[in-house]
């Protein structure tokens, strides 16, 4: 058996306004067996709130496009603490959870933006 790990980018360097949050391209994991999330980002000088990553699941499991609706719940969550002024970067193991996924990046912080951010999946297949 080969083991694949296919790395993609869903968030190509886009600034994360104040209070906002930043949808990925949808992730199919339909023959996967494992799924981490890469990013990085960097924090305003004067920040002071940290950056959420969530995965969702596409509730139907019918397509990569799904909305994340508004009541929608949220399998798995980080908390990327504030380093004020500093790039952050990490890879995150997220449990698979469905067929398709998409991963949603939210600013806590009320009055900085975060710049810089782009993310990256590593579906595990084999």
């Amino acid at each position: 058996m080969t083991i694949g790990t296919p790395v993609t980018k869903i968030i190509d360097n886009v600034t994360l306004s104040a209070s906002s949050n930043q949808d990925s391209d949808g992730i199919d994991l339909s023959s996967a067996f494992g799924l981490s999330i890469g990013y990085e980002l960097t924090f305003d000088g004067s920040a002071t709130g940290d950056v959420t990553l969530e995965a969702y699941s596409d509730p139907d499991g019918a397509s990569s496009s799904f909305s994340i609706g508004a009541n929608q719940d949220y399998f798995f969550r980080k908390t990327i603490p504030v380093d004020a002024g500093n790039q952050a970067s990490n890879v995150i193991p997220i449990p698979p959870n469905g067929k398709y996924v998409k991963i949603r990046f939210v600013n806590a912080d009320g009055t900085y933006s975060v710049t810089g951010l782009s993310a990256w999946s590593h579906v595990k297949t084999g």
